[in-house]
């Protein structure tokens, strides 16, 4: 829903909850069969950031798993360079924020969950606006 929400956001359409939710329960066999694949691609390293734009894909284009994964490997090697960058900082970010505030004596491991809920949601908009500013523009309309 957070994916359909920004998506709505960042093209200026007004934010519904209830329009993401009926988009999410409609395809939700599509979004379960492409977080299995996620998942098996998150497995590996390499494989991680085919991973994090398989569910953007699949939702805001509106495909089925397949292609949305077969479109997040086409994302991705066309723009390795950015996509790796994008990668290391959420991984760091990550890291450093959540496993620094879980350090924190008896409230650390709350603290460090709740700032790692945050965490995802921001890198989930980051994620859905870092795709949506890199895919490839269509082509003009031809004609006169």
């Amino acid at each position: 829903m957070l994916v359909d929400m920004t998506n709505d956001a960042i093209n200026n359409r007004p934010i519904d909850l209830r329009k993401s939710m009926n988009l999410v329960t409609s395809k939700i066999g599509t979004l379960i069969v492409a977080a299995i694949i996620a998942a098996i691609c998150s497995i590996t390293v390499i494989l991680l950031p085919i991973a994090m734009f398989i569910m953007v894909i699949a939702i805001i284009e509106e495909l089925d798993a397949v292609e949305s994964t077969r479109r997040a490997f086409d994302f991705v090697i066309k723009n390795l360079s950015e996509v790796i960058i994008f990668i290391v900082i959420v991984i760091v970010v990550g890291v450093i924020f959540s496993y620094g505030f879980s350090l924190i004596p008896i409230i650390g491991s709350f603290i460090g969950a709740i700032i790692s809920w945050f965490l995802n949601a921001i890198f989930t908009i980051s994620a859905v606006y870092f795709y949506l500013s890199l895919r490839a523009s269509p082509p003009p309309p031809s004609g006169a």
